[in-house]
């Protein structure tokens, strides 16, 4: 769990869902029993090795190593399911949760989420929970309150993303009106600092219309200032670009 991720999820019902999930890994030492087959595999690999067949033992150790098995994974989703139930949280926001990521990394175009990487698989994990929850009935998400105690850690979030050049999964996420609205009002200013980091064409318009957005909304926010003056100044704006 990292601040990344805490920050993209919309409720708790959403952090609970990755909170009981790995806390099944750990509860039943999944990690450990994993560890314990990674050494078995690759003491095969060096007998098989030894035989003249490296490649096999390669791959069998490799596929042993990467991450968690898919029982494991299984048994995590089902026993995270029912801690969810136990929590009187909504276990539908579960499905919600992995698609979000799932969303993400096709908009990176990357295999990987780069704050999730410990389950590259995020499909079967949509698969799994919306197995699991079909027939489930609802619960709480502590929506609000949720938001409210991660409002500056979504923005340190986008600080972060801009910083990374991760401006694709940004302009993703900022650009969803419902996923806007979670978000304080100086996150225009890092949508329009992600057009700016795109630089297709018409980004520059957009920058500005982003910039000006924080400033009316976020009037004691510094950053749209600067930011504004310079896209006016490198316009050619120089009279505007002056406050």
């Amino acid at each position: 769990m990292n601040a990344g991720l805490i920050a993209r999820f919309q409720n708790e019902a959403q952090l609970a869902t990755v909170m009981a999930h790995e806390g099944a890994h750990f509860t039943h030492r999944h990690s450990l029993q994993q560890a314990e087959m990674a050494k078995n595999a690759s003491a095969f690999a060096l007998v098989v090795a030894m035989l003249g067949v490296p490649l096999v033992g390669d791959l069998v150790a490799l596929s042993s190593m990467f991450g968690y098995s898919q029982e494991h994974e299984r048994q995590a989703d089902e026993i995270g399911y029912q801690r969810l139930l136990a929590a009187g949280y909504d276990p539908r926001e579960s499905v919600r949760a992995f698609e979000h990521l799932l969303a993400e990394i096709k908009a990176a175009d990357i295999q990987e989420p780069f704050f999730f990487a410990s389950h590259p698989k995020l499909q079967q994990r949509i698969d799994s929970y919306s197995e699991l929850t079909k027939n489930a009935n609802g619960g709480e998400t502590a929506r609000e309150r949720y938001l409210d105690t991660t409002a500056a850690l979504r923005l340190a979030s986008l600080d972060a993303d801009l910083a990374a050049y991760r401006y694709k999964q940004l302009i993703l996420v900022l650009t969803n009106p419902e996923r806007r609205s979670e978000y304080p009002p100086e996150a225009a200013y890092y949508l329009g600092e992600a057009y700016r980091q795109r630089g297709e064409t018409g980004d520059a318009a957009l920058a500005e219309t982003e910039y000006r957005s924080a400033i009316e909304a976020a009037p004691q926010f510094a950053p749209p200032y600067r930011a504004l003056g310079l896209l006016l100044y490198k316009r050619g704006d120089k009279a505007l670009a002056v406050p």
